[in-house]
């Protein structure tokens, strides 16, 4: 049994529209690289999945949430990591079909960023 068998299609809304979230400017070195990075808007939570491995994640693919305030402060709650993209978004879409429970969400420093670490 696989992660993406143990996660619950039936509880995920499928409602999340995914974009592609790699920057701009540098297409030809990030499909050197094969990086894929997507994210999907929700509300005022933002969320990720990428499998950039410089973050300790290895070989996975890891995805979270950030929740910006109505100050513009941002927050971010990790989601997990997962063997393939298509499970990181599937544990996304139920995190947001479960009722998005950013409370254990933690400020997110310029160096936590996903796209400014990616962008260096």
């Amino acid at each position: 049994m696989t992660k993406l068998d143990r996660l619950d299609r039936s509880n995920s809304m499928n409602t999340l529209v995914w974009k592609s979230g790699v920057p701009k400017g540098c297409d030809a070195l990030w499909a050197s690289m094969n990086y894929a990075s997507l994210n999907a808007k929700a509300g005022n939570v933002t969320y990720h999945a990428d499998n950039l491995t410089s973050y300790g994640a290895g070989d996975r693919n890891r995805c979270w949430a950030i929740v910006t305030g109505p100050r513009g402060g941002k927050r971010q709650v990790g989601i997990g990591c997962y063997l393939t993209m298509e499970e990181a978004k599937l544990a996304c879409e139920q995190h947001y079909g479960n009722g998005c429970d950013v409370s254990k969400a933690v400020p997110v420093s310029r160096y936590d960023s996903c796209v400014t670490i990616a962008a260096h």
